[in-house]
């Protein structure tokens, strides 16, 4: 069969991911993705039959994302919308680390860190991000910069309007693809076909994504376009292209008691062929200790997983959060869950205007 491991590696008609049992294993295997590559006619009947001739799901399809999951997206604001950094107070550093689907062969596995800070005598902000996501033997590397501008701001309402520039590379290792006429002995690789590559494939694009963001008191909105230009990475003569994406989001912290909140947030994604929601909720005890739920999924073809939330903040800055999400899709009879962790620090004063160190006097000068 081929194994042929990768997120979103062809454009075809079912547009989805087939997974296969080879042996004890669970093995991510490619047929047609939201952002893909376009094979020819003849590569295209050549995945097909080698991959719904299979056993073990009987040829259930799963759809698969076009774009990085998380859970605990509302702890990492400034991944999602170039204009929250306009919003800033002071210092915002966030680091995520994902693994996807456990337990199966080639699963997501996502990295990230995005720090912001303002720019108090611009009325602006800034932001940088990294971004690394792997699956099958697809990597792909993102750079992101960000400037953000305050349009309005009185009272505690403020609306900030920000736009940024992504470096993306995308890596394909061609030595992992099989197909079943091919030759992988004696340190020989051969496809037997012109299309496949059977080398490590880079390449490198520029991607452009601007954002809106309305901020009152504790409660933030946003709307923000991701790849407004589509960008494309080549391998071996064969294009992937990252399409655009529609982002909406809402973050708002309710008090319910003297001692609890309620941190409430909604995230609408809507790409080329998938949409898709995730809603959270998770109750605060003293600003100190979390738990919570969350729901992602919009249809039948995009439900995915319930999760569990829990989160310990040991100071006013730091806030540590973990997520285990629940399978709800056809995947969880193969997978031991998805698990997600975020690291998060928020400055409490504002950058510069800490308290000055003591002066020592010298008599001497």
């Amino acid at each position: 069969m081929l194994q042929l491991q990768s997120r979103c590696l062809a454009n075809l008609g079912p547009e989805g991911l087939v997974f296969t049992k080879v042996g004890a294993k669970t093995v991510l295997g490619q047929i047609g993705c939201r952002n893909g590559v376009k094979w020819s006619r003849a590569v295209t009947k050549l995945i097909f039959l080698t991959l719904f001739v299979t056993t073990g799901f009987g040829g259930n399809i799963a759809y698969a994302q076009s774009w990085p999951q998380s859970t605990i997206w509302n702890q990492s604001p400034l991944r999602l919308n170039p204009a929250s950094s306009g919003n800033l107070f002071s210092l915002d550093a966030s680091a995520t680390l994902r693994k996807q689907w456990q337990d199966i062969e080639g699963s997501p596995t996502t990295t990230q860190f995005a720090v912001g800070a303002p720019i108090y005598i611009a009325n602006a902000g800034v932001s940088i991000g990294f971004e690394r996501d792997e699956i099958g033997l697809q990597s792909v590397n993102l750079f992101r910069g960000g400037l953000a501008y305050k349009v309005f701001s009185k009272d505690e309402l403020s609306v900030s309007v920000g736009g940024a520039v992504t470096y993306r590379q995308a890596s394909l290792d061609g030595s992992g693809l099989r197909t079943d006429n091919g030759t992988y002995a004696n340190g020989i690789i051969s496809h037997f076909d012109n299309l496949l590559p059977v080398t490590d494939q880079s390449n490198s694009s520029i991607g452009f994504d601007a954002g809106l963001e309305i901020k009152w008191k504790e409660t933030r909105i946003g709307l923000s376009l991701l790849d407004i230009n589509e960008p494309i990475s080549t391998w071996s003569g064969v294009n992937r292209k990252w399409s655009r994406t529609i982002l909406t989001h809402a973050n708002t912290i309710v008090p319910v008691a003297e001692l609890i909140d309620i941190e409430a947030s909604m995230m609408l994604q809507i790409g080329q062929s998938t949409t898709q929601t995730v809603v959270n909720a998770t109750a605060w005890y003293n600003n100190n200790i979390g738990v919570g739920s969350a729901f992602r999924g919009y249809d039948g073809n995009t439900l995915d997983a319930v999760s569990l939330i829990l989160g310990w903040r040991p100071s006013q800055k730091i806030t540590l959060a973990y997520a285990y999400d629940f399978g709800l899709s056809k995947l969880v009879r193969s997978h031991q869950g998805s698990h997600e962790v975020v690291l998060r620090y928020v400055m409490t004063d504002p950058i510069g205007r800490g308290k000055l160190p003591p002066i020592i006097f010298n008599p001497r000068l």
